[in-house]
């Protein structure tokens, strides 16, 4: 319950949740040090809370189509998010324009220009987001 917390409060602009989400990881730390074989789970968890995290937002009528091959990147602690529509959900609002594919590369909900060439995005999260040693792929 505190990763879907944790995700749906970026996924719908819900800090709310995400203090809920830190406050029930927080409150796991006494049986997490007696025991943390037993929490990795957890401690993935914290991890990641801790890490920045990255949105990429795929919207157009190839969204599904380009997510799907951005997703074989090795990138870690990102909140994947993709509609062929017009959308009312914060990551989408005011990013659908009929008629174009556009990539959005988020940090803590503060998007880059969109993207609109496929390619050109994979390069770019490789550049900003890929260990050194996984830059080749």
């Amino acid at each position: 319950m505190a990763e879907n917390l944790w995700r749906l409060s970026i996924h719908l602009a819900r800090p709310e949740w995400r203090k809920k989400s830190e406050a029930m990881c927080q409150s796991m730390h006494g049986e997490i040090q007696r025991h943390p074989r037993a929490y990795s789970y957890w401690l993935r968890l914290i991890m990641a809370q801790q890490a920045p995290a990255s949105e990429i937002v795929v919207v157009g009528e190839k969204a599904f189509e380009w997510i799907k091959d951005l997703q074989q990147l090795p990138l870690q602690n990102v909140h994947w998010a993709a509609t062929t529509q017009e959308s009312d959900l914060p990551l989408f609002q005011h990013r659908y324009q009929a008629g174009k594919t556009l990539i959005y590369i988020c940090q803590n909900q503060q998007c880059n220009a969109p993207i609109d060439v496929l390619s050109v995005a994979k390069a770019m999260l490789k550049e900003q987001f890929l260990a050194p040693s996984y830059k080749n792929l």
